[in-house]
């Protein structure tokens, strides 16, 4: 699931020197050892901790949560805002509904296409760790 996925991702990411803000309601999922790395960790709804989020051209935002709901509003919320990379993990399925939604809600395709999904390069990667590689390997891919 998403968690194990962020459970794998998160040490890869500071190995690479980012700097790591953690957003996720259930306050026990913060205290896991592989958050241990996290610089910030935000205990509350991806919608209220978003406002606190300083939004800048270099900054990377991995949507990678436990409800299609909350995945759905952090890529709107984040649609209008500078960002270097915002990638949404998901099928293409879930992904079509949500674009609908979008451009229901009158979101052009221009900022929809800023979204990368599915997340990471096609290295036919199936378990949380090779996820989090193929996210890795693209965050390297587009950092060169």
């Amino acid at each position: 699931g998403a968690g194990h996925i962020a459970e794998e991702l998160t040490p890869l990411l500071k190995k690479l020197g980012f700097i790591i803000t953690l957003i996720d309601e259930r306050s026990e999922r913060l205290q896991l050892p592989s958050f241990a790395v996290v610089d910030e960790k935000l205990d509350e709804l991806p919608s209220d901790a978003l406002k606190k989020i300083e939004f800048t051209s270099d900054l990377y935002i991995i949507v990678i949560t436990h409800e299609h709901k909350h995945d759905e509003e952090i890529v709107k919320y984040c649609l209008d805002k500078p960002f270097k990379y915002l990638g949404l993990i998901g099928s293409k399925t879930k992904w079509e509904k949500f674009k609908s939604r979008y451009k229901s809600a009158g979101i052009t395709d221009e900022k929809i296409a800023r979204v990368k999904t599915p997340i990471g390069i096609n290295i036919g990667s199936e378990t949380p760790f090779e996820i989090a590689i193929s996210i890795i390997a693209e965050l390297i891919q587009l950092s060169q």
